[in-house]
């Protein structure tokens, strides 16, 4: 095709896309179609996309590059309406590929017979077990969206209904959708052909957009009520009447703080829903649930979009690059609205009244830094010598100093006992067995990433510096055993962690430990001492 029309802008919206970019930009380069500009809109990565977009300079004739702050996807979208110079304009992900070579010359083919303004098809997604999802009407509209990725839309469109509402963070794209299927102003078209691979981890596939799905069924019911069927009509009137109702639950609970369970993921599917499940059978009743995924590669993440479909409790789930567990824990508090953050590990199980009772003592001895509770154990596989050895050592971390009431507090003064080094050094429990409030992050910081196995407890113990713990003293609380855990992985490989604990100790502790041990830790790491075997050793060499 010497002379190709319309031109098609293709905008796609990146913020570190490093890992994935270069397959969206090579389906595009790809096409047999090649009156196409290219609009990447970039939120200012601080990885290798803006790398990856310029190679791609010289393949693809028409290529902007703009990296500038935005607020969101689609942010980057409406100021890539602004700036595209196509009369059809298209949104590709940016972990989002075209489906086949042909795919925009065939999409230029309906535009160049059919008169309308917005032409759509499906995507192939693993999400939706394939092909998605069809023909869409008003109704069907209502409880179920088309994805962008298989949408082109005259740009008139923009002028004639707006832009993206940046008031709805995940689902924007739905609202928009709504807005040009309820009006009379805008012919559609449907093309049974697949437009777009979807990748199933995208961000508005795995956020639930709160003030969208509150607004949706009034939206709905007022710009088309004419055009729904009754069946619809029902089910969103519904819809209103059970939020109606959860609101006044919630009212009437609004003395219970919200907790954020933590749930960190990687290959976790084969022990994972039974810890879900634990989740959902909590007695106390305000939880949000966050899921953290380092890239899992099993079907861990169908296993959590599963269970956010089926609860009635918030869930957020995002994807995390994997940089160790640490910066997997602490995404995970990042990205949480509670007052408490309550860890749940995708192997272990929190008993029904975990949460509550760990947020009563909270109530009642507010000035505590961190709640605990012991453990109970699941064995699973063979009972080794060496898993004998280790619960043996390891079941009750208080023994040194706890007495026979049903709460253990403990203050700065552990760290002056003599016994405070001896084993288990870990004397308040793994992060499942805690509960602490958010805000504390501010005053002692996060996880230290650093570390590979005693991240926890040095945790704990910069809390205890200036805030009280308190251990109750029953198991609320059930871990796994098994080969594939962490704690057994990371005993085969070689860790510094230890040594890296005693010079932790000499920085932010020494004031505080026992006389005994503060003066080992002089003499390994104080000036004085490395200098005075610094000198030591050149003596030696001379006399030699």
């Amino acid at each position: 095709m010497e002379s190709q029309s319309p031109l098609i802008s293709i905008i796609i919206p990146t913020f570190n896309s490093g890992e994935t970019l270069d397959l969206a930009l090579g389906s595009i380069c790809n096409q047999t179609f090649k009156n196409v500009e290219v609009l990447i809109m970039d939120g200012l990565s601080t990885d290798n996309t803006l790398k990856i977009a310029e190679n791609y300079r010289d393949k693809i004739a028409s290529l902007f590059i703009f990296s500038e702050k935005d607020f969101g996807i689609y942010d980057a979208m409406n100021k890539g309406i602004e700036k595209a110079k196509g009369d059809w304009l298209y949104f590709l992900g940016s972990d989002d590929t075209l489906y086949e070579n042909t795919t925009l010359e065939k999409i230029a083919s309906v535009i160049a017979l059919a008169e309308v303004d917005l032409i759509y098809g499906n995507v192939y997604s693993t999400r939706f077990n394939g092909i998605y999802d069809g023909e869409f009407n008003c109704s069907k509209l209502a409880s179920k969206n088309i994805c962008h990725q298989a949408i082109f839309f005259n740009k008139t469109i923009f002028k004639k209904i707006g832009k993206f509402n940046l008031k709805y963070k995940s689902h924007a794209d739905w609202d928009h959708n709504i807005r040009c299927f309820y009006s009379s102003k805008i012919k559609k078209k449907f093309i049974d052909n697949i437009v777009a691979n979807y990748a199933d981890d995208g961000f508005s596939s795995l956020n639930f957009d709160v003030i969208f799905n509150k607004i949706r069924p009034y939206k709905c019911l007022y710009l088309g009520y004419n055009k729904l069927n009754k069946k619809t009509i029902k089910k969103l009137i519904k819809e209103i009447f059970n939020y109606k109702n959860r609101t006044k639950k919630i009212n009437l609970k609004k003395n219970n703080k919200l907790v954020s369970i933590c749930i960190p993921t990687y290959n976790g599917a084969s022990f994972l829903q039974e810890a879900l499940n634990s989740v959902t059978k909590q007695t106390y009743n305000n939880i949000e649930v966050i899921i953290s995924d380092d890239a899992s590669t099993d079907n861990t993440l169908q296993i959590v979009k599963k269970f956010k479909n089926d609860v009635n409790l918030p869930v957020t789930i995002v994807s995390h690059k994997p940089n160790g567990i640490g910066a997997n824990w602490n995404n995970a508090i990042k990205h949480a609205n509670g007052k408490f953050i309550k860890f749940l590990f995708q192997d272990d199980v929190l008993m029904p009244t975990c949460v509550a009772e760990m947020v009563s003592v909270y109530s009642q001895h507010p000035h505590l830094g961190l709640v605990g509770c012991k453990r109970d154990f699941i064995m699973e596989g063979e009972i080794t010598e060496e898993i004998k050895d280790w619960i043996n050592k390891f079941k009750n971390l208080q023994v040194q100093f706890e007495k026979d009431e049903s709460i253990t507090f403990i203050d700065k003064t552990l760290f002056s006992r003599k016994d405070f080094m001896d084993s288990p050094m870990n004397k308040i429990g793994e992060p499942p067995t805690v509960l602490f409030k958010k805000d504390i992050l501010q005053k002692v910081g996060g996880f230290d990433e650093n570390l590979k196995q005693i991240l926890d407890y040095v945790f704990y113990y910069r809390i205890l510096k200036t805030h009280p713990i308190a251990i109750i003293n029953k198991p609320l609380v059930k871990f796994r055993i098994h080969k594939d855990q962490a704690t057994n992985v990371n005993r085969n490989k070689p860790i510094a962690d230890y040594e890296i604990y005693k010079k932790i100790l000499y920085k932010k502790f020494l004031p505080l430990l026992h006389p005994s041990y503060k003066k080992k830790l002089v003499l390994k790491f104080s000036t004085k001492a490395k200098v005075k075997r610094q000198l030591k050793r050149a003596i030696n060499i001379v006399r030699k």
